[in-house]
Formats: structure tokens, sequence, C-alpha cells
């Protein structure tokens, strides 16, 4: 989920969903249900890429609405994505594979911070497919 690119401020309840689709798609990668729901399937870089835009959006434009438990645990998913970036010049693009989201402990560790994310805000992990957020 990205947003539009004309949508330079998206409304405080588009980044929080955006946000919490995005939380709910890390805390599954890699969980074996895509052969399930080939639609939602996302590669790995736009897992990535797709938390770090709603993550932005949402330190910068729902601040006040934002803990600081939920602040830190946004960024230790942020820190960890910048370890796997810094890996991959270390140990070359597997870490970016869908085979390294399903059993590397990296990716591992990313499912497990994106679930205690996910508890800070009070969002649970959903069993099925992520649902898209609806569009402002």
């Amino acid at each position: 989920m990205t947003y539009d690119a004309h949508d330079d401020h998206p409304s405080p309840d588009s980044a929080r969903r955006a946000l919490r689709w995005s939380l709910q798609a890390l805390a599954r990668a890699g969980s074996g249900q895509k052969p399930l729901f080939p639609e939602q399937a996302v590669s790995p870089g736009e897992l990535a890429s797709s938390f770090e835009q709603a993550a932005a959006i949402a330190r910068e434009d729902v601040v006040d609405e934002v803990t600081e438990r939920q602040r830190a645990a946004l960024d230790a998913i942020s820190r960890r994505f910048e370890m796997l970036t810094r890996d991959e010049v270390e140990f070359g693009v597997e870490l970016w594979t869908e085979a390294a989201v399903a059993t590397s402990e990296p990716w591992n560790e990313v499912r497990r911070l994106a679930s205690d994310a996910l508890d800070a805000f009070g969002w649970s992990a959903p069993d099925g497919p992520a649902e898209e957020p609806d569009p402002d």
C-alpha cells in the first residue's frame, strides 16, 4: 500500500489505516498464506517501503496521537530494516527474497517487531489477508 503521489497530506484516518495495513502485512510476511491469497502478495522490498512511508507519515502528521511506546515500536522496525539494508551489502540481496522472508532470522525479528507494534497501537494481526486501507 502506497499513497497517491498527488496526496501530499493524507488524513490522519488514512495514515492510521495505511500504517495498520503495513504492520499487519509485516507481521504475516512469510507466513505461507501467499498461495491462499495470491492477490495479496507483496514483495519484501514493497513491505519495507510501504512500512517506512506509512510510519513517516504517522510520525509527522499524527504526532500528537503517537505515544512514546508506539514511536519506539515503529523506530525498532525502521532500525531492523536499516540493518537488513546494511546486511544486503555484506551478504547480498538474498535477504530480500521471499524465501528469506519466510525462513531467515532477521525477518522473524521483523515479524516479531511488527506484532509488538500492532500491540502498542492496540491493533490485532488478522488471521486472513490484510485488507487494503480505504482511500480517502
